[in-house]
């Protein structure tokens, strides 16, 4: 499809929203509060046991759901003196995964029907399920063996070889751990590796490939639903892509053009120095704990305040009323600079509230 260009002529509709690794996390919090509220106090210390996961991928899944035959003279290809004419979705084409994503999609639902929403919860992502079971091992053993024949008697064929199940799981780029308070998530290493390279690799060049920005973009976003830190620093990244497409669909290009199929650097000069610094310095912020608390456990009230001055900038950290600590920080010529601004003078103001939040 890349040499015939089917892509740039085909329309797609619609848009699939995957699972985030904080949906998995939520779903497993919500069976161990259920969990919890069934036990008593001298057993509620085992809330790691509470839990478990099951990941089970689809073996060619896309090749399960058969061609219309009207959409059949879209997806040939020419071998030799030969024609070959595909009878499954392929993969490659800009609707092939929207098709199937529809079918995962239905089937998904049709296997978490048979479970009460205190039992087992499932996510699907494209062919990849993890589905999360409470209740003691055995429980947990009999709700995955139940949808596992699900499967199989819907036809899917399941990589076993790859299967795991457990208390501790990766899944999607993500690593899930029960623990005695709740759960864990952590980043994978090779994630956030392979994009501490790659901003490393665009930060030294004139030009970015728009296939790597894509992919890029992509996985930061993945981990902005962990790290939410990141979410304003990607906005670059999306923009330069947007006005890419943008000017990929005007004829008269206006301004200096660059390389086909690339964007300038100092578009997102910015936010890769961001995310190379914070991959160098803070990646161990790359996990995250999620805690488990009973519904009769009054919840602990935290507020956070900040503002800034002209000149400085400050905050407060609150729990249940009583102040537990605060910071000050003056502004320095460098900030000045930085942002532009004048110090004292009060057209900076949002710019400096917005840098206290930080």
């Amino acid at each position: 499809t890349r040499r015939a260009r089917t892509k740039e002529v085909t329309v797609c509709n619609q848009r699939v929203v995957f699972p985030r690794p904080v949906d998995v996390v939520l779903n497993a919090l919500l069976l161990q509060c259920a969990g919890l509220e069934k036990l008593s106090n001298k057993k509620k210390k085992a809330v790691d046991a509470l839990l478990s996961w099951l990941v089970l991928d689809y073996e060619d899944a896309f090749f399960l759901i058969p061609l219309a035959h009207r959409e059949r003279r879209y997806q040939c290809a020419h071998y030799g003196d030969k024609v070959l004419v595909h009878l499954r979705t392929g993969q490659g084409t800009k609707n092939a995964g929207l098709t199937y994503e529809h079918i995962s999609g239905v089937v998904a639902r049709l296997i978490q029907c048979p479970f009460r929403g205190t039992e087992a919860l499932l996510q699907v992502y494209s062919d990849d399920p993890i589905l999360a079971a409470a209740g003691d091992d055995a429980t947990q053993r009999r709700l995955h063996a139940v949808a596992i024949c699900a499967w199989l008697v819907m036809g899917f064929r399941l990589a076993f070889h790859k299967g795991r199940r457990g208390t501790s799981i990766t899944w999607i780029g993500a690593a899930f751990a029960t623990t005695p308070d709740g759960v864990s998530v952590t980043i994978n290493p090779t994630m956030w590796g392979e994009v501490l390279r790659a901003a490393t690799w665009m930060l030294a060049r004139n030009v970015v490939s728009v296939r790597k920005l894509r992919r890029l973009a992509g996985q930061c976003s993945f981990i902005a639903g962990l790290v939410w830190a990141w979410r304003p620093f990607l906005a670059d990244l999306w923009a330069a892509l947007k006005r890419y497409d943008a000017a990929k669909a005007c004829k008269n290009k206006p301004g200096r053009r660059c390389l086909r199929g690339c964007v300038w650097t100092k578009q997102i000069r910015q936010a890769l120095r961001w995310l190379v610094l914070f991959l160098a310095m803070r990646s161990d912020t790359m996990s995250k704990a999620f805690y488990t608390r009973p519904a009769d456990v009054p919840e602990d009230v935290v507020i956070i305040t900040t503002d800034a001055c002209t000149t400085g900038l400050g905050g407060t950290l609150h729990i249940n009323g009583i102040l537990i600590a605060c910071f000050s920080s003056l502004l320095t010529a460098f900030d000045a600079r930085w942002f532009s601004f004048v110090l004292g003078d009060s057209r900076g103001q949002q710019c400096w509230e917005t840098l206290a939040l930080l």
